[in-house]
């Protein structure tokens, strides 16, 4: 039957489900697999977690450089023997690393794990950190370094981890073409192996897996040795920072502005409501800050906020381009609307609309198994499971427009902010 397009779709309210839980084993090195079965996923999806980022470097882009090259060479092939075995067998492998975690992401379609997989962990117990390989990857990085010093964004960000971390820490430290250029393979290898440990470890599988072919991930990943390793993430400051950090660039048509502060770990009790009035002040189209500084004044195309956390530290931010003659203007209409948000309660329509908004936005996370297997390992570093799918939703429908003022109240007065712009200022 043809679709009417002349009537709109029927609106239903959201109707809360039950999440399928994930199955648990515990490899015989002690690493935990979470398996998201799916009987019509022929693609297996592989995540090995590494519990390190890149706040636990005591080097300068050590890690970073360190998986760009595990994908090279291996004991006994060739970088280019590497990627023809994969492309041959279907295989995707992409590393993404972040604070405090690194993970590599594996993808085999079925057929071909029994196959890939004895291959897949040679690669990962024995890369081989080769000279030329490293100085090819040098060069890389230093060219994408000079590619983002040239962005007022990326200057920006840089600005405010060393503005909160203190330039004497590894994550505080403004990235430079030296760093980059002396890191040595001893370090790589030495680092690698220290944190490819299965007390370090986390193994995560989604797809159509029988039991055959759990039993070949069991013997595959039990291969990865034994060990405890002792990694300290680098801590915010905790004194006072700079209130106002400027970097003047007067050729650009645009600043990059980025207001920031300090904010509560992942599970504090404030963080349960917190997402619904960090939505409503910058997290959608139809945010306060878009509502100001885009459609009422036209200062940018573009302004978000949000809320980068890592395990018990976090940082809420603001960030955009604006037009370079409106800078301070900008910046002062991010200020006032936190000044509103505290003397103004939220109208019943508005929070309608972004409980809505940010329903939508849950319910998308975890639509398929590999959704839920990617959320349920960011749940994971928090030390939660699939009950946090519950608590959010609850949190979306009660949180009222007292909590949200209450929240403005204590998190977003201008003060407790430092205002950074890389462009132009007369401030």
């Amino acid at each position: 039957m043809p679709v009417d397009r002349t009537k709109a779709p029927e609106i239903k309210d959201f109707q809360l489900f039950e999440l399928t839980p994930p199955r648990k084993f515990m490899l015989r090195n002690g690493i935990e697999e979470t398996l998201f079965y799916n009987a019509q996923l022929e693609l297996i999806h592989f995540v090995v977690v590494l519990h390190t980022g890149i706040l636990h470097e005591t080097q300068k882009h050590l890690s970073s450089m360190c998986f760009a090259l595990m994908k090279g060479a291996v004991q006994g092939k060739t970088a280019e023997e590497v990627n023809d075995f994969l492309d041959y067998y279907g295989v995707s492998l992409e590393v993404e690393q972040g604070m405090t975690t690194t993970e590599i992401n594996i993808s085999v379609p079925l057929r071909n794990c029994e196959s890939v997989l004895p291959f897949i962990i040679h690669l990962l117990l024995y890369p081989l950190f080769e000279e030329d390989a490293l100085e090819r990857q040098k060069q890389l990085s230093i060219k994408r370094l000079e590619y983002n010093l040239g962005k007022g964004g990326y200057r920006a960000t840089q600005l405010m981890f060393k503005t909160l971390f203190g330039e004497n820490t590894c994550r505080g430290t403004q990235l430079t073409r030296q760093h980059i250029e002396a890191l040595t393979t001893s370090q790589l290898e030495e680092y690698y192996h220290r944190v490819l440990t299965s007390q370090n470890v986390s193994l995560y599988v989604s797809g159509q897996v029988d039991e055959s072919l759990q039993h070949l991930i069991e013997t595959t990943f039990s291969q990865i040795p034994e060990g405890a390793v002792s990694l300290v993430a680098a801590r915010m400051l905790e004194g006072n920072v700079s209130p106002w950090v400027y970097e003047e660039d007067a050729d650009s048509m645009q600043s990059s502005m980025t207001l920031c502060r300090r904010f509560v770990g992942y599970n504090h009790p404030d963080n349960r409501a917190w997402p619904v009035l960090s939505v409503l002040f910058g997290g959608y189209m139809g945010s306060r800050l878009m509502q100001n500084l885009r459609e009422t004044n036209g200062y940018t195309y573009g302004v978000f906020n949000g809320t980068m956390f890592f395990q018990d530290q976090s940082i809420h931010y603001i960030d955009s381009e604006v037009n370079i003659d409106k800078t301070d203007l900008a910046v002062k209409a991010c200020y006032d609307e936190m000044r509103r948000l505290q003397e103004e309660k939220p109208g019943d329509e508005e929070l309608a609309l972004v409980r809505n908004y940010m329903l939508g936005s849950v319910l998308r996370e975890v639509d398929g198994s590999i959704k839920l297997m990617k959320r349920y390992i960011y749940w994971q570093n928090f030390g939660l499971d699939e009950q946090e799918f519950y608590q959010t939703i609850e949190s979306i429908r009660t949180t009222d427009a007292d909590t949200i003022q209450r929240l403005a109240q204590t998190y977003l007065q201008p003060e407790q902010f430092t205002t950074i712009v890389v462009g132009k200022s007369n401030r």
